[in-house]
């Protein structure tokens, strides 16, 4: 989609490969800030929302390993994911193309 100049990045989602519990908003971050609010429960999907959207084209989401734990009360390691947006129709890396 055409968002022109804007990143939208209104929520993310999370799921697991098995039921976990205890998972917090705080505990995904955007660019270093903080998520207000989760939903979810079990594997997932966990929908966190309510962080600012991102002010730099590459992002860095990291889901931090809180006080989440698996059904046997094993702690959750943590992940992380970086994503890049692209203006549309824009020569980032100026190849021509």
């Amino acid at each position: 989609e055409n968002l022109g100049d804007t990143i939208k990045l209104d929520t993310f989602q999370v799921e697991f490969d098995q039921a976990v519990y205890n998972v917090k908003a705080s505990d995904l971050t955007i660019n270093g800030i903080a998520a207000k609010n989760v939903v979810g429960s079990g594997v997932g999907p966990y929908i966190f929302y309510g962080f600012s959207i991102p002010d730099k084209r590459d992002v860095k989401i990291i889901l931090s390993s809180g006080d989440i734990k698996n059904e046997r009360g094993k702690p959750f390691s943590g992940d992380s994911w970086t994503m890049r947006f692209f203006v549309y129709n824009e020569d980032d890396d100026r190849d021509g193309m």
